[in-house]
C-alpha cells in the first residue's frame, strides 16, 4: 500500500516536471521574441535619430528652429531609451562578475 502511494507521488512529480519544462520553454521563447522586437524598436529609433541629424545638417535646414526642437526632443527620447535598453541587453555572466567586483570596490 505504501509503495502504491510512493509510485503515485513519483508519477505526479514527473508529470508536474514535464509540464513545467514545456512552460519554461515557451516562456523563454516569448522572452526571446520580445527581446528581438525591442532590439528592432531601438534600431528604428536610432535610424530615425541619425536621419533627423542628417536632415538638420543640410544647408537648407541649418538653424531651423522647428527641426532643432525636433532633434532635441529626439535626442531626449533616445537617451531615455538607452537607459531602458540596459534592461534588455544580453549580459554575459562574466560581465555580472565584473559588475559585482566594481560595486565591492
Amino acid at each position: 500500500m505504501m509503495t502504491f502511494f510512493l509510485v503515485l507521488i513519483a508519477l505526479a512529480s514527473i508529470a508536474v516536471n514535464v509540464i513545467l519544462v514545456f512552460y519554461i520553454r515557451e516562456f523563454f521563447a516569448k522572452v526571446n521574441e520580445y527581446t528581438e522586437e525591442v532590439d528592432s524598436f531601438f534600431g528604428n529609433i536610432k535610424d530615425f535619430q541619425d536621419h533627423l541629424r542628417s536632415v538638420y545638417s543640410l544647408p537648407l535646414y541649418t538653424g531651423e528652429e522647428n527641426l532643432f526642437s525636433l532633434l532635441k526632443h529626439t535626442n531626449q527620447i533616445a537617451e531615455e531609451i538607452d537607459e531602458i535598453a540596459f534592461l534588455f541587453e544580453k549580459v554575459e555572466p562574466e560581465e555580472f562578475e565584473s559588475l559585482d567586483h566594481e560595486q565591492d570596490a
